[in-house]
């Protein structure tokens, strides 16, 4: 997304560089202060064409993907529209990243910059390119982007002090009035790519994948599209048009309809929407229309996710052990037969 996005700000006011290389996860950075930016996005083949470590699941099927797709294509149309672009690669960010520093290391100062996850796979290729930045003499600057409270501002000292029940961690925030940071702001231009730069990527299609006449079902709950544009779109029209806060606690639970819930989720998980975006309309909702505390379900929700993130970054790939957070022992079963019937 280009909206409320702080990576573009810290490197437009804070760093003097020549060069910028953005491993994005989904996200568009926004520059001022340098001379030339590289936006990049991966599709991780790790992510999409490789299988669940059990069960055999396909980890990124075709709907899945169409969503992605259409997000990394409106992703590239609003950078162009700011004057850039975005530079897409099948392949891991590892190799893309080693390829890229090679080409301009002996021509400008480089620096990479990426948001942080707490989960091992996102964790571990973030460990890669930490160490391809060493060994190459490369600047990493790492950020924060994905929750509404930032962790710096929780009132505890480490994650480790971070609470196992949630209502204790939403009575602290409120005790101690932890306030949702402001929305950052990014410029009107974006700075260009190297003078010199002959890259040219596509973006993949669904047949790039062996998916072919990939269609949403009419009477599907999800009939959106993929993208900040879309996501934008939507939340504009559950808040304002439709005034679908107000009622977000009596529907929320219904397994029908595309209204009933605020199906902000795809949008939340691959970075189209910012938590703290979708805070500041509600927030704003309720003084324009004298409508107090109709946004406050939904960011009890989105409260909920953060304390599933922060629990990830304080107990690591622990939240996905079958025993469970305290290591409990469980009788699990593993009936094959009844699996393939259910699935």
């Amino acid at each position: 997304r280009l909206h409320d996005n702080e990576v573009g700000q810290f490197f437009c006011r804070c760093l003097q560089i020549k060069t910028i290389l953005v491993l994005t996860q989904l996200l568009a950075w926004a520059h001022t202060n340098n001379d030339y930016v590289n936006h990049v996005y991966c599709f991780d083949p790790r992510q999409i064409t490789d299988k669940t470590y059990k069960c055999d699941f396909v980890k990124c099927d075709k709907y899945r993907l169409k969503f992605l797709i259409e997000t990394i294509e409106n992703l590239n149309i609003s950078l162009v529209s700011h004057g850039s672009g975005l530079l897409t690669y099948r392949d891991t960010p590892e190799n893309v990243f080693k390829q890229l520093i090679q080409q301009y290391k002996d021509k400008f100062e480089i620096s990479i910059g990426f948001h942080q996850e707490v989960t091992q796979e996102e964790t571990d290729v973030e460990k890669a390119i930490r160490q391809l930045a060493r060994d190459n003499n490369v600047h990493v600057k790492e950020f924060w982007t994905t929750t509404l409270y930032h962790p710096d501002d929780l009132p505890y000292n480490n994650p480790k002090a971070f609470p196992d029940v949630f209502t204790q961690f939403r009575v602290a925030l409120e005790k101690q009035s932890v306030r949702v940071r402001s929305l950052t702001h990014i410029p009107d231009k974006f700075k260009p790519s190297p003078d010199d730069d002959n890259i040219i990527t596509s973006i993949p299609s669904l047949a790039d994948y062996g998916y072919s006449n990939v269609t949403v079902h009419s009477s599907s709950v999800f009939p959106f599209t993929g993208g900040e544009s879309s996501g934008l779109a939507h939340l504009h029209s559950y808040i304002w048009e439709k005034n679908l806060a107000k009622s977000y606690k009596q529907t929320r639970n219904s397994l029908t309809g595309c209204e009933n819930s605020t199906k902000f989720s795809p949008w939340l998980a691959n970075g189209s929407l910012s938590p703290r975006k979708i805070f500041v309309e509600l927030k704003k909702y309720e003084n324009e229309q004298s409508a107090v505390d109709a946004g406050y379900w939904i960011i009890f929700e989105l409260l909920w996710r953060d304390f599933f993130k922060f629990t990830s970054l304080k107990y690591g790939t622990r939240l996905f052990y079958g025993r469970g957070l305290r290591s409990n022992p469980y009788d699990w079963k593993h009936d094959l037969q009844q699996f393939e019937a259910w699935r």
